[in-house]
C-alpha cells in the first residue's frame, strides 16, 4: 500500500507539474520572440524616418539655404577646413560607435536584464530603447553637414557627411537576425533553466 501511494507520488503529479511547466516556458518564449519583432517592426520604420527622412528634408532646407540671393555667413577658408576635417574623423567615428553600440545593447544580457523577471513588455522597450539610440548615432553626421552649410559649407559637403549616416544605418541598425539570436539566447535559457528546476522538485518533500 505505501510502495502504491510513493509510486503515485513519484510519477502523476510529478509529471504533471514538468507538463504544465513546459507549456507555460513555451508560452512565454513565443510571447518574447513576438515582442521582439514587434519592437523590430517599429524602429524600422522609425529608422527610416529618422536616416532618410530627415536628411532628405535637410538637404532641401540645405539647397534653399545655398539658393542665390539668401545671405550666407562664411568662415576663413582654413578656419572651414580645419572643422571639416574634425567632423569627417568624427563621423567616421559615429560609425564605429554605432557598430558597438548595436553590439552592447542589443546583446542578450541588456534586452534580458534580471531574465527572471522579464517580460515581453520589458524586452520590447529595451529593443525600441537601443534602436533609437542607435539611429540617433547613425544621424549625427549629418546634422554635422549641415551645420557646415552655414559655416560656407557646399551641398557637396553635406551629401558626404549625409553617405556617413546611410553607412551607418546600413551597418548597424537592427535586422531580423538580431531577433533571431536574441530569441534563440531566451529559448535556451530558459528552457536550461526549467531543465534545473524540474531536477531540484522533490515530489516526497512534503510526504516525509
Amino acid at each position: 500500500m505505501f510502495a502504491d501511494v510513493v509510486r503515485l507520488l513519484q510519477e502523476a503529479p510529478f509529471e504533471d507539474s514538468l507538463s504544465l511547466s513546459h507549456m507555460e516556458n513555451q508560452e512565454t518564449i513565443r510571447d518574447i520572440r513576438r515582442a521582439l519583432e514587434r519592437g523590430l517592426r517599429r524602429t524600422t520604420n522609425l529608422g527610416m524616418v529618422m536616416n532618410l527622412g530627415i536628411p532628405a528634408v535637410l538637404f532641401v532646407l540645405a539647397v534653399v539655404f545655398l539658393s542665390p540671393g539668401v545671405s550666407k555667413a562664411a568662415l576663413e577658408p582654413s578656419s572651414f577646413n580645419l572643422i571639416f576635417i574634425i567632423l569627417i574623423a568624427v563621423s567616421a567615428a559615429d560609425i564605429g560607435v554605432g557598430l558597438f553600440l548595436k553590439r552592447r545593447l542589443l546583446s542578450p544580457q541588456n534586452i534580458f536584464k534580471q531574465a527572471s523577471s522579464a517580460t515581453e513588455i520589458t524586452a520590447e522597450v529595451r529593443f525600441i530603447q537601443a534602436a533609437i539610440v542607435i539611429y540617433a548615432i547613425n544621424l549625427s553626421p549629418t546634422i554635422y553637414g549641415f551645420v557646415l552649410i552655414f559655416l560656407g559649407g557646399k551641398i557637396e559637403n553635406f551629401l558626404l557627411f549625409v553617405a556617413f549616416t546611410l553607412i551607418g544605418f546600413q551597418l548597424a541598425r537592427p535586422r531580423s537576425g538580431d531577433v533571431e539570436k536574441l530569441s534563440q539566447y531566451y529559448s535556451r535559457n530558459s528552457q536550461s533553466q526549467g531543465a534545473a528546476r524540474g531536477k531540484s522538485i522533490d515530489p516526497l518533500k512534503d510526504f516525509h
